[in-house]
């Protein structure tokens, strides 16, 4: 509450800018008081400044405030907006509870929708590949295998025989445990469950990533993890090999041109 003189001049000033008077401007007064209640609520966004943000992270961050979502949705929403600044000044805070397995389904969301800045933001928020990427996150970001475009300088580690063994493995328990009422079933990650982990978690995104010409996500993949030479030389092989695909198929040479220039 005011006191009655400031009160009056303040009646005063909503006279002189809103261009009302009397009962008007006794309603404007109390709704600004009920602003002033909320006004924690409230997002300032002054669209001339040099250091506002853009006008949907403004509205993003205000529905932010407003609502009652959970961690992991309101990072939902912000991954729709592609507002990964927004996600690191008001979601992906110290101290913020998430559920399980929620920070995992982000990063397969920002893989999909090829959010690089969400994949980084992501990492540096703790974010551990090795403990990201099983064989069954991999295999759903795949649709077919298409590395004979390597051709027989590489061999891939799905290819080998003691992965096909666990991959096999892993088949037979989720069938077992799909099929299996009376009991649970437990999977084992060292015998090929579902948890395994894929052994090079970067290099193996970083593949998908090429062959899903995803250019920014297989750049910023690249930097990171071992091998960065071995890399960058089957990502170039794999990019010149679906430019030669595309050229024997007749399709577009402007997607053969893009991926010569992805290569190089």
């Amino acid at each position: 509450q005011l006191d009655a003189d400031i009160k009056e001049d303040f009646l005063g000033r909503i006279v002189d800018v809103f261009g009302v008077e009397g009962t008007e401007a006794a309603h404007l007064y109390t709704l600004l008081q009920q602003c002033m209640d909320h006004r924690h609520s409230i997002t300032i966004f002054d669209s001339e400044s040099d250091e506002q943000m853009a006008t949907d992270g403004a509205i993003l961050s205000s529905v932010l405030k407003g609502t009652k979502a959970s961690p992991s949705e309101q990072l939902s929403m912000a991954l729709a907006w592609d507002r990964a600044d927004v996600a690191q000044k008001d979601i992906l805070v110290y101290g913020q509870h998430w559920q399980v397995g929620s920070l995992e389904q982000a990063m397969l969301d920002s893989l999909v929708m090829d959010r690089v800045s969400f994949v980084k933001s992501l990492i540096d928020n703790g974010m551990t590949m090795s403990r990201f990427l099983t064989v069954d996150r991999l295999e759903e970001l795949y649709n077919s295998p298409q590395e004979y475009l390597i051709g027989g300088a590489y061999r891939s580690t799905y290819t080998r025989k003691n992965f096909r063994v666990a991959y096999s493995r892993m088949q037979g328990k989720d069938q077992t445990v799909s099929t299996t009422t009376s009991h649970q079933v437990g999977l084992s990650p060292g015998l090929g469950g579902a948890l395994q982990p894929c052994p090079f978690n970067f290099s193996d995104l970083f593949v998908w990533a090429v062959l899903q010409q995803r250019q920014q996500m297989a750049l910023f993949l690249w930097q990171h993890g071992e091998e960065a030479l071995a890399r960058a030389i089957v990502g170039c092989k794999l990019y010149r090999s679906m430019a030669f695909e595309v050229r024997q198929s007749n399709m577009d040479d402007i997607i053969a041109e893009r991926f010569k220039a992805y290569s190089m």
